[in-house]
């Protein structure tokens, strides 16, 4: 008798709504959109030289990528949103843009951009400085004056020092434009 009064307790307790206890529904936390991420590819010139390898790009606050040989570059895992895109090599004036990632697994490809020779002490303006910097190396070969030796042939020679005369007063930065 003492079992079937216990259990016709418990089942009143449970129909009836102020006596059963309250069982709180969690949700699960909202989870933040994926984020998408996209691909940034083009190719980077230097003047006046036969291969473009070391040339670095940066793609926002993603790591910075080096060229190879033939000036190629790829940024993978570019997120969704707009960045600014830089490509640097000393020596030569900055190129600089802004590029939009839309959709998960885009590719953007942006037009071959060539780095105007001169700018020796890298204030992003090719002046008189450059050139004093560049007459201070001429017929050196050490690896001090590797930076004015713009043409890569080993020697900073008349070939350099005509680059930079030809591109006086330019100024950084070369536009990146998307294809």
């Amino acid at each position: 008798m003492k079992k079937h009064l216990l259990l016709l307790g418990l089942l009143i307790c449970v129909l009836l709504p102020g006596c059963s206890p309250r069982v709180k529904t969690i949700s699960p936390p909202p989870y933040p959109p994926p984020v998408t991420k996209g691909t940034v590819m083009g190719k980077v010139m230097l003047q006046g030289r036969m291969t473009y390898e070391g040339i670095t790009v940066t793609v926002g606050e993603l790591p910075p990528v080096t060229t190879s040989s033939d000036g190629a570059y790829t940024v993978q895992g570019v997120p969704q949103g707009q960045h600014a895109i830089r490509a640097e090599k000393a020596g030569y004036l900055s190129a600089a843009g802004n590029l939009t990632i839309v959709g998960e697994g885009e590719t953007k490809t942006l037009a071959t951009v060539t780095l105007v020779a001169g700018d020796l002490n890298g204030d992003g303006t090719i002046n008189l400085f450059d050139l004093v910097l560049i007459s201070t190396a001429f017929g050196k070969q050490d690896t001090a004056s590797l930076v004015a030796d713009l043409n890569g042939d080993g020697t900073v020679n008349l070939f350099d020092l005509v680059l930079v005369s030809n591109n006086l007063y330019q100024s950084a930065p070369i536009v990146f434009e998307s294809l």
